[in-house]
């Protein structure tokens, strides 16, 4: 009757997996028994290995933090070394020794921003880093990790904005979003072909300011642009993978910009490449006196 089938509907609608008519027929009584003790046997096997795969992931997690800050104080010994050893003779190389030892300054160079987003990732996943909040213009942290990236990089890498009205203020932790910025940096100038150039806009919006920094690569499948930010994750079909790639750095941009109240993505180049893009809260204006 259609009060029965309603109230079928109604029972399953609750949650209700099966359900056996009046007068019950034990043969089928059997069956829809056997049937639901197969169900919860197949729900506790995934479980236990939904479990199982927690367990490992956190084990994975533990020992690559223990081994990555145990590499923290060799690889700063490094860099203070070539740092000196650059001082010392750095004026006096030859063109093939100087760019040996930039190659060096280099590897040391990305080999720390590995090491930092890792133990930032840890931190931030748990809770532990606490932010330190001012209020700041994007244009000027954004111009500091240009710097950062050395002569060679900073060279190719043309930042500017666009024409707005007010400022471009935002209030954040100035260390963690001029990272953010490096990694996005370091990222686009390893996809663009030399002597090929980073663009690097500031767009102040309605309530918020994006950044956005367009390479010179051939561009991510929409298909992936959520996964790129995900931890270990390496895309590896129409972009080559590097082979100082680890899959951290975007997926501590995702972190560090949501730990803001911000938001992060990727869209297609005009032409070509890639544009990835922030958007930061923008500070609110201060009411105005006697309103």
């Amino acid at each position: 009757s259609q009060t029965e089938r309603e109230d079928r509907i109604e029972g399953i609608s609750a949650g209700a997996l099966d359900h056996i008519a009046k007068p019950v027929d034990l043969a089928d009584l059997r069956v829809r028994v056997r049937n639901a003790a197969q169900v919860k046997r197949l729900f506790d096997q995934s479980e236990g290995r939904y479990h199982r795969i927690r367990e490992l992931e956190f084990l994975r997690d533990s020992l690559v933090h223990m081994v990555v800050h145990d590499l923290k104080s060799p690889l700063t010994m490094i860099r203070g070394n070539l740092d000196l050893l650059g001082m010392i003779v750095g004026g006096s190389l030859v063109p093939d020794d100087r760019r040996i030892f930039e190659a060096c300054v280099d590897g040391a160079e990305q080999m720390t921003r590995m090491v930092n987003s890792l133990l930032d990732l840890n931190k931030i996943e748990s809770g532990a880093m606490k932010l330190v909040l001012r209020e700041v213009r994007i244009l000027d942290v954004l111009q500091e990790a240009r710097s950062s990236l050395g002569k060679v990089g900073a060279n190719r890498l043309v930042v500017s904005a666009n024409p707005f009205e007010g400022d471009d203020a935002v209030e954040c932790d100035r260390s963690l979003v001029k990272r953010v910025a490096v990694n996005l940096f370091a990222n686009a100038l390893s996809y663009t072909p030399r002597p090929g150039r980073v663009a690097v806009t500031v767009t102040p919006e309605p309530h918020s300011v994006r950044f956005e920094v367009k390479d010179g690569g051939p561009g991510i499948p929409e298909e992936f642009r959520e996964k790129i930010f995900e931890k270990f994750f390496q895309l590896d079909h129409t972009r080559e993978v590097r082979k100082d790639s680890t899959g951290l750095g975007l997926a501590f941009c995702k972190l560090a910009v949501e730990s803001h109240g911000g938001t992060i993505g990727v869209t297609d180049g005009p032409e070509s490449g890639s544009v990835f893009w922030v958007d930061l809260p923008r500070v609110p204006n201060p009411p105005v006196s006697g309103s």
